[in-house]
């Protein structure tokens, strides 16, 4: 089946991985000593057995550079990247070999550098965050493999090897756990050892309330889903404000946000804080829940008939939300609701969150999805892809069901533009609905008196919570001060510094998670770079010079863990702490630490 991608659906995978708080650009990759494809050898030396000047004096040598190399390390603006950057400058400086600059740009001019068709042949070293998820794919494919080249999307450098490409679409078309786990442990070993990237961290997505005030609430380990636990059934997962002891119903909760929202329409949503406040509104067929399974949500059931076919039941008597803007009164969800709601991700900025299991085909101006969706009845639909998917549930759960009456936005081939702007004023199931935005300052929602759930012994039928109220605070400092005064309920980025203070004190409670991102290094190693990076070699040498374990404590404050590998702890079926270990010790260990 085709993947293609369009510009639009590439700069939304790229800001989809990223976040809101940026990235880093990075040009050029091989995978052997001096060339752009290979299979990674050593050469005439273990490069796992030796130390990282002695592998820069044979590096520069071959890759034909008279050392210091003098170059540019870019990053956005974001504080915490800015400070790890500084100090893998300052360690690469120390050395005779680099002479480097540091340089920091606005986030659109940022990626807008990095999402170049070009970008390969970019000579600087970039500092990037990405976000995957439970499943390992995203955590390898777009970063790795020949059909993501920039533009087509997030393979900055142009890394290329065979192997990688064929182990990545055997672990897409794999379903049993086991023999995944082996195909990705496989992926991460090539991968590492060829280095086109160091691995620096694994963050971790922490939360900061009032103990006396607030009860139940958990962190997500996905920035963008992090106000599931306001009210999820399905996860039993729900909130409440008061003085402890039983559930009491009512009242507002007041969070903060770290920027202001763009949009709400699902198929615009370009950045973490616009998925963060839309998700109590939207609801999707399946949803994930804290543990990282995928669960019943607007679906009874999900069956898997074959390989390529899924067979999807509906729960009966699901309210959309009523309109205050439009002629909308709200109105029993159908099979016809959600099959529109995946349609009308054709050739729009999100069109791979739907093209990856569906499949697309044709120029930007006639394009098609591949597979079908077909309305059987008005709660039963057939889902059939081109090809075997495995991360199918997970996929499923990232698309949001709207009504009909929302249309078909402009870039849709059938573009309509319906009764209802979701832009303005988002309409979903879930259980919350919009009240009202005031910009760059506030983005309310209040209880939905119709939601679906019924409730049971242990978890209400509606939210507890009367109103919500997320607050912009763009400084974390200034989310801090907030939280310890009283004027919000729940810091979701404070300080990294203020945790180990917040954990001390009876009146915060500190809830920590893995996250499901990382950071990297990006090496510019493509020939066309032509900086000492295509050679193996200066690559793995470099791996040595990244301090993980300084970074984490002297950024962020030991919250976080040292990245060896790219698949986070959070999909714990395809990673280990000893595997991490095993390609530190190989490849990565710092040289200060290996040395002793």
């Amino acid at each position: 089946m085709s993947r293609d991608a369009g510009p639009n659906e590439n700069r939304r995978r790229l800001l989809k991985s990223l976040g809101a708080a940026g990235l880093v650009g990075l040009a050029g990759c091989s995978t052997s000593d001096s060339t752009p494809t290979g299979t990674g050898g050593g050469g005439d030396i273990d490069v796992t057995e030796t130390d990282a000047f002695t592998l820069y004096e044979r590096g520069f040598q071959e890759a034909g550079f008279e050392p210091p190399f003098t170059g540019e390390i870019i990053t956005n603006e974001t504080p915490e990247r800015v400070q790890w950057a500084q100090i893998i400058q300052e360690e690469l400086n120390s050395t005779e070999y680099f002479d480097l600059e540091l340089s920091q740009f606005e986030w659109g001019t940022y990626v807008g550098r990095i999402l170049g068709e070009e970008s390969h042949t970019d000579p600087s070293l970039v500092c990037l965050g990405w976000s995957a998820g439970f499943d390992p794919d995203g955590y390898l494919n777009n970063l790795f493999t020949s059909d993501n080249f920039t533009p087509a999307c997030c393979n900055i450098n142009h890394y290329e090897n065979s192997t990688v490409d064929e182990l990545v679409n055997e672990g897409l078309t794999t379903f049993d756990i086991d023999e995944r786990a082996d195909i990705y442990e496989d992926v991460q070993r090539e991968v590492v050892s060829d280095s086109p990237m160091a691995f620096t961290r694994f963050g971790e997505e922490f939360n900061v309330w009032r103990s006396d005030r607030v009860h139940g609430f958990q962190t997500y380990p996905n920035n963008s889903v992090q106000f599931l636990a306001l009210f999820a059934p399905w996860a039993d997962a729900f909130t409440w404000v008061g003085d402890g002891g039983s559930v009491q119903s009512g009242g507002t909760l007041t969070t903060s946000l770290s920027a202001a929202p763009s949009n709400s329409d699902p198929v615009r949503l370009n950045d973490t804080t616009s998925s963060m406040v839309t998700n109590p509104i939207y609801e999707s067929l399946l949803g994930v829940d804290f543990d990282g399974e995928p669960q019943p949500v607007l679906a009874e059931s999900v069956e898997q008939v074959d390989d390529t076919t899924y067979s999807v039941t509906l729960r009966q008597g699901v309210e959309f939300h009523a309109s205050d803007e439009s002629d909308f009164d709200g109105r029993e969800m159908v099979a016809e609701d959600v099959r529109f709601s995946i349609m009308r991700y054709l050739n729009t900025s999100r069109e791979s969150d739907v093209a990856d299991w569906l499949g697309v085909e044709g120029e930007e101006d006639d394009r098609e999805f591949v597979g079908t969706v077909e309305v059987l009845g008005d709660y039963e639909l057939e889902i059939s892809l081109p090809e075997p998917y495995s991360p199918f549930r997970f996929s499923i759960a990232a698309v949001p069901v709207v009504p009909q009456e929302a249309g078909y936005p402009e870039a849709h081939p059938n573009s309509d533009t319906g009764t209802l702007d979701l832009s303005a004023e988002p309409i979903g199931t879930g259980p919350f609905t919009f009240v009202e935005e005031q910009p760059d300052e506030l983005w309310r929602i209040e209880r939905n008196e119709n939601y679906w759930f019924e409730g049971t012994d242990d978890i209400p039928a509606q939210p507890p919570l009367e109103q919500v109220d997320m607050r912009v605070i763009t400084e974390s400092s200034v989310q801090e001060g907030a939280l310890q005064s009283g004027d919000i309920d729940i810091a979701t980025s404070p300080p990294p510094g203020s945790v180990a203070n917040f954990e001390q004190s009876e009146e915060f409670t500190v809830d920590r998670r893995v996250a499901s991102g990382f950071d990297l290094f990006i090496y510019p190693s493509h020939p066309e770079a032509d900086t000492p990076f295509q050679n193996r070699k200066v690559r793995i040498a470099t791996n040595r010079m990244v301090n993980r374990p300084g970074i984490v404590e002297a950024v962020y404050e030991g919250i976080g863990q040292p990245a060896y590998a790219p698949i986070s702890p959070l999909a714990g079926a395809f990673t280990s702490p000893e595997f991490q270990e095993e390609m530190a010790t190989r490849y990565s260990r710092y040289h200060r630490d290996a040395d002793r």
